[in-house]
């Protein structure tokens, strides 16, 4: 199929031929777009990158002889820095225990502020209940409640540890000392900035224990 259009001239009217068909048109403006498209999400990339939550002190000091890969926390951060993922992290603080007590006891909170935890309860958390671990789990919860805000912006937030959801209200189990997902959820919520129910918060289990899985305070 071919393309013509009126040639004007002398003497009887007559159709100028063009050698462009609909099949060219149609490739010519699906390549117009194409590259439109790619300058834009090349654009948009630079200037909105994935906002991701980092700290030093998620790499907490334990025993030698301990079972969690504790160290993975500082190996992934310097592979997002490595890989051109990020260029700089976001950087949490301590969850306050305002906010923390929406999920947990005031009771439990304080025991491990003040590292008066059980020896019982300690060994089933996994981790030494020391000055770095307390510092780790309240930065890192802190870091969840960070990323949930930021992600209001962005749609989308990471923070390279938490994830918590062994913890319950009165106890941590499984390496999990607080249970930061629940904490960020009830954060949200009681400040008005998402509406959150039980079936709208989901934790993928990613790990191999076989510990029951985010306990949540129902009130």
């Amino acid at each position: 199929m071919e393309i013509s259009k009126a040639y004007k001239g002398k003497g009887k009217r007559r159709l100028k031929k063009m050698p462009f068909t609909v099949k060219g048109y149609i490739l010519y403006y699906a390549f117009f777009w194409v590259v439109i498209i790619s300058i834009y999400l090349a654009y948009n990339w630079k200037i909105m990158q994935l906002p991701v939550v980092n700290h030093p002190d998620y790499v907490a000091k334990i025993n030698d002889d301990n079972k969690f890969p504790i160290r993975k926390f500082g190996a992934l951060a310097k592979h997002l820095l490595d890989q051109g993922v990020v260029k700089n992290f976001h950087i949490p603080k301590e969850c306050s225990i305002e906010t923390m007590k929406t999920s947990h006891s005031i009771e439990y909170i304080n025991q491990i502020k003040n590292k008066t935890l059980d020896i019982k309860l300690q060994k089933k958390i996994g981790f030494p209940i020391n000055d770095s671990v307390v510092r780790r789990s309240f930065v890192a919860t802190g870091g969840t409640v960070l990323a949930s805000k930021l992600a209001l912006d962005s749609k989308l937030a990471c923070n390279t540890a938490g994830g918590s959801h062994h913890a319950t209200y009165n106890f941590g189990a499984g390496y999990c000392v607080f249970n930061d997902v629940a904490v960020a959820a009830n954060y949200l919520k009681n400040k008005g900035l998402a509406k959150i129910g039980r079936a709208h918060v989901w934790t993928p289990v990613t790990d191999v224990s076989r510990m029951p899985s985010s306990a949540w305070k129902k009130k």
